[in-house]
């Protein structure tokens, strides 16, 4: 687990391009989450220290909001975060209005996820 979050979260800086940097000289990351497994692990993460052994200090912000709400936070106020976990319908849907990088998908539910069609459509 930890190795995993360690190369997420280097990739989160090294595509991230409005980080600041804190007094010690890491890098600053701001990061929204929402309330969801996925923010436990980074919270879980953030507890064990693992974003300073990798030279940068996560700002987590875990929120009740909708992503498409966190994602329009962005769009009136850019400096909100820099990385942010939101479900791929809002991603999708702002794709068109904000500039995103997707990262990595958190959690695949592809395996359980199916669409019928019949043969003649």
């Amino acid at each position: 687990m930890q190795k995993l979050f360690k190369i997420i979260a280097l990739a989160c800086v090294m595509t991230t391009s409005t980080f600041c940097f804190a007094e010690d000289g890491s890098a600053k990351l701001k990061g929204t989450f929402l309330v969801e497994h996925e923010s436990f692990l980074l919270w879980y993460a953030k507890e064990q220290g693992w974003d300073k052994d990798l030279g940068f200090d996560l700002e987590l912000n875990i929120v009740s909001e909708s992503g498409a709400d966190i994602l329009q936070s962005h769009v009136t106020e850019p400096t909100n975060w820099d990385v942010c976990a939101v479900s791929a319908v809002p991603a999708a849907i702002y794709s068109e209005s904000l500039n995103l990088d997707v990262i990595g998908i958190a959690n695949d539910e592809s395996v359980s996820n199916d669409i019928l069609v019949r043969a003649d459509s």
